[in-house]
């Protein structure tokens, strides 16, 4: 499997080698293409920075080279790219990849891919085994011991937020992560000690080097990341070129500094990555819709509620886990739903949903909508507990997603008059919330997404007891649109 990954600490901005499977050992056959050609299972890379900045680009695994590729190509094919399941012959020498011009469509071929179901992805579905990679160095010592780096990853009787209470949680159990047997240490760690000095040496090396010894450890044929799910290296301080946390997008390593090694935030963030999720943002920052995971990472170990969160509306379907209680809405409807929160979602009943979508006429947009319960393992959404949320996704689905909206029956309608440019009108109002008691936390709403002609009368005379086809307006028993919140006057 493969990964990818982002978080924050306070660093200066680098970018960290990565990992490729490109080697001059895979020369070409084919007599249409060099013999200084080469294979490479591509991966993209997602690393994060102290402030907040970031770098996304695609490697092979176990190499350091940085890809260009022809851009029509990356359209055309992103989706698998940022899979993890693409192996890519390159028609061009690896020593003249770095540094060189952009690789043309030309020179590039898809070897071999491979795109899982949803339903049956094993990186989002099931038990997950973790590897937990402790670092040390000649010259640098990581400061957490093995049995704390256990309890931060898998939880302990002081450590009740971890990666794994918040995967389960959050999954309701639907991915469970599982610490690694590793005889004679504590579940799901081991130490590697390179032979690299820190300071001379990124976290891409470090990571090579300790990959290499764990697998030498664990008495494995097979590679570490070939083997497990997740493989988490921990590295000490003093690398060079400092970072926050990097992953690859659906594969399985993440890498993370001695600073955010213990965050579930960050863990979670990046093993998001490595179930191929992209960022979450508002407004112009792409990491700034902190009310789920892949935004930007707030708060410290399990001392701060602001750790306990899941995904947004948009990831949470990426996610797939509460496909059962998600709903299309069709182009042309006019509705009302009850949401839950996707942390109640077990106790939702029959005529309750968890996730609503909106899909633009031509595919490019997805509108995601989703209750934010705020409590559980959804407790830290950021300012969006006990709202609706409205979360906008261009394609393709790796791309960032972000929040419009966080809405309450107080707020006005939110609207978008021409969805995608197509003419149609979608409109969002919260109708009513129940909050406590005896009954699972909820939110009422209407949703239209409709032509936006002026047909809103002819919709009323038609008898519909709902809102009017192009507005939140309500219909009166006269045929008549009336502003929502005023109401219709009586004739």
């Amino acid at each position: 499997m493969l990964s990818n990954s982002r978080c924050r600490a306070f660093v200066f901005l680098v970018i960290p080698t990565v990992m490729s499977a490109c080697t001059e050992e895979g020369l070409l056959a084919d007599a249409d293409r060099h013999l200084n050609g080469f294979r490479c299972d591509v991966v993209q890379v997602i690393t994060e920075y102290a402030d907040d900045s970031h770098d996304e680009f695609f490697s092979c695994i176990d190499s350091p080279v940085r890809l260009q590729l022809d851009p029509e190509f990356e359209r055309e094919h992103w989706d698998l790219l940022v899979s993890g399941h693409a192996t890519l012959d390159i028609d061009r020498s690896l020593s003249e990849i770095d540094g060189g011009a952009p690789l043309e469509a030309s020179e590039i071929a898809i070897a071999e891919s491979f795109q899982p179901a949803a339903s049956t992805d094993s990186s989002k579905f099931g038990e997950s085994s973790v590897l937990v990679v402790r670092v040390d160095t000649p010259d640098s010592t990581h400061p957490t011991d093995e049995a704390e780096m256990s309890a931060n990853v898998f939880g302990g009787p002081d450590d009740q937020v971890n990666l794994k209470s918040q995967i389960d949680g959050c999954s309701h159990g639907k991915k469970t992560i599982v610490p690694v047997d590793v005889p004679g240490h504590p579940p799901g760690v081991l130490t590697a000690a390179v032979d690299l000095i820190a300071a001379d040496h990124d976290s891409g090396d470090l990571a090579n080097a300790a990959a290499e010894l764990a697998r030498i450890q664990l008495g494995l044929d097979e590679p570490v990341e070939s083997t497990y799910d997740h493989v988490m290296y921990m590295i000490p301080p003093g690398s060079k070129n400092p970072f926050t946390a990097w992953a690859y997008s659906g594969a399985a390593r993440s890498v993370y500094n001695v600073e955010r090694s213990s965050f579930p935030r960050t863990q979670a963030h990046e093993i998001g990555h490595n179930m191929g999720l992209g960022h979450s943002g508002l407004g112009e920052d792409k990491y700034a819709d902190k009310s789920g995971n892949m935004g930007g990472c707030n708060g410290d170990d399990d001392h701060d509620e602001a750790t306990k969160k899941c995904f947004n509306a948009a990831r949470s379907s990426q996610l797939g886990w509460y496909a059962d209680k998600e709903v299309t809405i069709e182009a042309g409807t006019i509705g009302e739903y009850e949401l839950v929160g996707v942390e109640d979602y077990p106790r939702a009943s029959e005529s309750q949903q968890v996730l609503l979508q909106l899909v633009a006429p031509d595919g490019s947009r997805v509108l995601h909508v989703a209750y934010n319960a705020g409590h559980g393992p959804n407790e830290g959404t950021h300012h969006t507990g006990e709202r609706v949320t409205v979360v906008d996704q261009k394609l393709p689905i790796g791309a960032p997603s972000y929040r419009l909206a966080a809405l309450t029956e107080d707020s006005e309608p939110f609207v978008i008059e021409s969805f995608a440019g197509s003419g149609q009108t979608v409109a969002i109002k919260v109708l009513e919330r129940t909050i406590g008691g005896q009954e699972v936390d909820s939110a009422r709403l209407r949703v239209t997404y409709t032509g936006d002609d002026d047909g809103c009368e002819d919709f009323c005379r038609a008898g519909q007891d709902q809102t009017c086809a192009c507005m939140l307006l309500l219909c009166s028993e006269q045929g008549m649109c009336c502003d929502y919140d005023v109401g219709c006057p009586r004739w």
